[in-house]
């Protein structure tokens, strides 16, 4: 087993080594282009646009054209005042008709301004709704990103404890054979290589389903290889004050400022119920008939007429007062939506920002506790091979140093969560 994990180790260095590195700034641009969820937001907006670009249709008069025939067989019996009689079996009649209407709402209250004024605001929110679903998908791309590095580089400590393990048995079979230890001290030397390997091929199954998952955000087949940098660069200058005043730019407030101004203007929309409507019409027609019986054998009509028609309705104006009575409590809604998003947000961000600095303090004392324990590690395998100190004491160095190795690794993740979340909610993440 000690020669087939050696190869599979040989194999999975050799193939990271072999790809090319995945830069962040790659991350976003593809997944930007690529993501399902910023697709489905730019499709929705391209509804919006169309809508935008058809409201020229509001000012244009509406006409209809139509046209029909009809023909029927009736047995006719008709006596006259004369006393004359007329009879006809299956006597037939056609008539035919064709007309073309032109009409236009003159008006309402300026309800097609109001109209045109709500669909403009709709794409608007719709812009800024795009841009919040990048703004997130950016972040949740970095974070899966560097979540996906430090699965390497705890895979790293573990591939640097197993070699020192591997030494460890070396030296404990080394001794044994010579009588200067026991067999039970070179077994348990072996245990721990094998634990040590175990605990390495259940962090390459961590290292594959963290690059599914950022594979998946990017929308690419889920077994792509992907070779992310080495290392979390982190930007420890964010002051809090700076965050808190731009906050005014996140997108998702903008949604709700647009969503504040189209409760008002549908709020306007709704008053033009109070007024009447006046509308125009122009009419051409053309009408033919045909009999074969009756008083009138054959006629033919055409002409054109119009007109104006003044319209109040009284059932109307109180369904408006109710529009516009829901319509304000809606705009009220939507204020308070505003003011309780905006609360959560500046929570988030004094929540965040806490931890941002709380974890900056706690990455120096990391540090200090890894140098410490790789120096302690060195020590330990130093008096171990010239057998100054024994296997628990050479154990338990190592476990030190992979829990302060791993520990670094947390909080340099947390403080690039803490970072990219901030840049978030200030809506500075995408500048």
């Amino acid at each position: 087993m000690h020669y087939r994990l050696l190869i599979l180790f040989t194999l999975v260095t050799s193939w990271s080594w072999g790809q090319d590195t995945l830069s962040l700034d790659r991350v976003w641009q593809e997944g930007l282009a690529n993501n399902f969820d910023v697709a489905i937001a730019r499709q929705s907006l391209a509804v919006l646009e169309n809508n935008r670009e058809y409201q020229w249709l509001t000012y244009t008069p509406e006409l209809t054209v139509d046209a029909g025939v009809s023909a029927r067989t009736q047995d006719v019996s008709l006596t006259f005042a004369s006393g004359d009689v007329q009879e006809r079996a299956g006597a037939g009649t056609f008539s035919g008709n064709a007309g073309a209407t032109v009409s236009y709402r003159v008006f309402e209250g300026m309800g097609k301004k109001f109209r045109i004024q709500s669909t403009q605001l709709t794409e608007t929110q719709g812009e800024h709704a795009l841009e919040s679903q990048m703004e997130a998908t950016v972040a949740n791309l970095t974070q899966a990103y560097y979540a996906l590095v430090v699965a390497r580089n705890q895979a790293r400590v573990l591939q640097t404890t197993l070699a020192l393990s591997r030494e460890r048995v070396s030296l404990a079979q080394a001794q044994y054979q010579v009588g200067k230890a026991s067999k039970l001290e070179y077994l348990q030397a072996q245990v721990d290589y094998n634990a040590d390997s175990s605990q390495w091929l259940a962090q390459q199954e961590l290292v594959q389903a963290a690059a599914i998952q950022l594979n998946q955000m990017m929308a690419r087949d889920p077994n792509l290889p992907v070779i992310p940098v080495a290392t979390i660069p982190l930007d420890t200058s964010l002051k809090y004050d700076v965050l808190l005043a731009a906050m005014e730019e996140n997108p998702a407030l903008h949604v709700q400022d647009v969503a504040i101004e189209l409760a008002q203007a549908n709020e306007r929309l709704a008053a033009t119920g109070f007024y009447p409507t006046l509308d125009a019409s122009l009419n051409y027609g053309y009408n033919y008939s045909d009999a074969e019986a009756g008083f009138v054998l054959q006629n033919r009509t055409s002409g054109v007429s119009g007109g104006l028609t003044l319209r109040w309705s009284l059932s109307g104006t109180l369904d408006a007062r109710r529009q516009v009575e829901n319509a304000l409590l809606q705009s009220q809604t939507a204020q308070l939506t505003r003011e309780q998003l905006l609360l959560n947000l500046q929570s988030t961000l004094a929540t965040v920002y806490n931890a941002y600095t709380n974890q900056q303090a706690a990455l120096g004392l990391e540090i200090q506790n890894v140098a410490v324990a790789r120096e302690n590690v060195d020590i330990a395998l130093e008096r171990y091979r010239v057998g100054k100190s024994n296997a628990l004491q050479l154990r338990e160095a190592q476990r030190n140093l992979v829990q302060a190795e791993n520990r670094l690794l947390n909080v340099r993740f947390r403080i690039k969560q803490a970072e990219v979340e901030l840049l978030r909610i200030s809506g500075m993440l995408m500048q």
